[in-house]
């Protein structure tokens, strides 16, 4: 995922993000399969062969969009705060060096 690669800089963390794609992927058709079974078999049969069983996925999609822009900041705030707290070890770091 392009997301994936220009969002995140740890290569664990890309390949998660890139790994929960496909079971994510799955579930979605699954819960569009469900939806659409559950409405044609108690609301009406028509939604079987309706227009939201053609032209509804778009909405699934934007689910799962969402699921995955969620995974993306939870996993750049684990970058953020790895980062921070390298930068506030720098100036230790430095005065240590400095001492030598």
């Amino acid at each position: 995922m392009v997301l994936a690669q220009l969002m995140l800089h740890s290569p664990w963390r890309k390949a998660l993000l890139i790994g929960l794609a496909v079971p994510l992927s799955i579930a979605k058709n699954g819960l569009r399969i469900f939806t659409i079974a559950m409405l044609g078999t108690r609301v009406d049969p028509g939604y079987l062969t309706g227009r939201f069983h053609h032209q509804g996925g778009i909405v699934f999609f934007a689910i799962a969009l969402i699921v995955i822009f969620a995974l993306l900041w939870i996993l750049q705030r684990g970058e953020g705060s790895k980062k921070k707290m390298k930068l506030d070890q720098a100036p230790a770091a430095a005065e240590r060096e400095m001492k030598w």
